[in-house]
């Protein structure tokens, strides 16, 4: 029994801390307003007014940054596996080669912002408007494009096996690329 308590304690301190911020990285972000390559996994960013903050290669899994803006921010490889990103402003920003898997985009306006090499598998990106950048290279494995806005939006080279879309097919101004 004791044996027991003892891993299961074990196992709950792995999935806690799998996801734990290092509180000097964030105090250095509200202070200085960059702080890359550092590690705010699962903190509370909720709201803060981030625009132009140089978060490059930072650790951002299941962040929580409902309604933070983060226009013009360079957020290029960075780690946003699961960050909440309700109502945050992500226009203008530097999302090049970042990790954006399985995060919720519904309703994002991405205008002026970069995604080239991005990974957003199994992201939700229903009724986003993308105005016209590029996804080149984008993973978009199993990702949920439900009437986004796609329109003038560069695709080469993006993967989009399984994806979701209106009609079974993502759309730009020159050519449609088959989810299937």
């Amino acid at each position: 029994m004791k044996k027991t308590i003892i891993f299961f304690l074990a196992v709950l301190s792995a999935v806690t801390s799998a996801y734990s911020y290092d509180p000097v990285d964030l105090e250095i972000l509200k202070e200085q307003k960059s702080c890359p390559n550092c590690d705010l996994s699962g903190a509370n960013l909720r709201g803060m007014q981030l625009q132009g903050a140089n978060l490059s290669g930072a650790l951002l899994s299941k962040a929580d940054m409902f309604g933070t803006n983060l226009k013009g921010a360079d957020l290029s490889k960075a780690v946003l596996y699961g960050a909440k990103l309700e109502g945050a402003v992500l226009a203008g920003a530097n999302l090049t080669d970042a990790n954006l898997e399985n995060t919720n985009l519904t309703g994002k306006r991405f205008e002026g912002a970069k995604l080239d090499g991005c990974n957003l598998e199994d992201a939700r990106m229903v009724e986003a408007e993308f105005g016209g950048i590029s996804l080149s290279g984008c993973e978009l494995f199993r990702a949920n494009f439900f009437q986004a806005k796609l329109k003038g939006s560069n695709l080469v080279g993006a993967k989009v096996k399984g994806t979701v879309s209106s009609r079974g097919k993502i759309c730009n101004s020159v050519n449609c690329l088959s989810t299937k």
